[in-house]
């Protein structure tokens, strides 16, 4: 990344804004495939547990700067931009659920890495229309992690003005808390709740 990077530096100047900013989509999707890797080889290693956490944040911080509604040459396959975040943002909600009562500004930064997804995701809609239905089951496990940190009573409201309430309050909840049903693309479709999406 560092070459890429040097590389960049010397070759904008000579480009226009648009060609500029689709080298920085490229390095940033760069970015991208590195975090998601990542996590999928840290999630099942205790001892790289933060790494994972880290990298899951710094992934969906990236989507900020991905432009996914513009046709940049560089942009990774739509399929990845659609499914990898969830890996990450399933990641941190089943890390705050499992650690509610942890330094409140780790669960914090993990609620705001998440709140990224669903304004990707509407971003996403024009060029696929799972990107809608992805980004309302988005919004309501956002509404559930936002309840498991706020107070009974204090629980914020969405930006629909809705406060989702949470089914996951307990650590034996979240404990069974399958990420691998979830994530990993070979289960069994009949066992697997969310295969409709």
């Amino acid at each position: 990344m560092q070459t890429l990077e040097a590389t960049a530096i010397s070759e904008k100047p000579f480009c226009n804004a648009q060609n500029a900013k689709s080298i920085d989509i490229g390095l940033r999707s760069q970015d991208f495939h590195y975090f998601y890797l990542k996590i999928l080889l840290f999630r099942k290693s205790p001892p790289r547990r933060s790494q994972c956490i880290t990298s899951s944040k710094e992934l969906l911080n990236l989507l900020l700067h991905l432009s996914p509604e513009s046709d940049e040459p560089y942009h990774p396959f739509l399929w990845q931009l659609l499914y990898s975040p969830f890996t990450a943002f399933l990641l941190l909600f089943r890390d705050i659920l499992l650690n509610p009562g942890r330094e409140p500004k780790d669960n914090q930064e993990a609620l705001a890495a998440m709140e990224n997804l669903p304004e990707f995701l509407e971003k996403m809609a024009s060029r696929n229309p799972l990107a809608t239905r992805l980004r309302e089951v988005s919004r309501v496990l956002i509404g559930h992690a936002e309840s498991v940190l706020t107070p009974s009573g204090q629980s914020r409201a969405g930006s629909d003005g809705l406060v989702a309430e949470s089914t996951f309050t307990s650590s034996e909840t979240a404990s069974s808390f399958d990420m691998d049903l979830l994530c990993n693309q070979t289960t069994d479709a009949a066992k697997n709740p969310f295969c409709d999406l």
